[in-house]
């Protein structure tokens, strides 16, 4: 029998609430780009849900590297300081967070602060 005590159920919680605002992330990611690039290109709705695939499937590594393809075109398409940059910033960011990778999260969490405060 597994024994929990409160720490381990707080950390449960956290890290279950940690994928919801990740996965609504990418669903606000999805439709922003979607919007934005209808005329131009599929390729970033397809990244994005190629992103969502995999986080879903606990392939985070995976999903990094998509996601930092997501980062490129967004920053191609949009200024620094868009509010799709900063949203494509913290979804890269909670995948980094969700590997426990904090130090490489940490940045790209600022940079998206920095893009919504601007």
């Amino acid at each position: 029998m597994i024994a929990f005590d409160s720490t381990t159920a707080s950390m449960g919680r956290a890290m279950s609430h940690a994928f919801v605002r990740a996965a609504r992330g990418a669903t606000l990611v999805l439709l922003l780009f979607t919007q934005a690039v209808a005329a131009q290109s599929v390729e970033p709705e397809t990244l994005i849900q190629e992103m969502t695939s995999l986080r879903q499937q606990g392939k985070y590594d995976q999903a990094v590297v998509v996601g930092k393809k997501v980062l490129e075109i967004a920053e191609r398409e949009y200024n620094s300081d868009n509010p799709n940059v900063a949203t494509v910033l913290n979804n890269l960011a909670g995948l980094y967070e969700s590997q426990g990778q904090y130090a490489a999260a940490e940045p790209l969490y600022k940079r998206s602060l920095v893009s919504v405060i601007s």
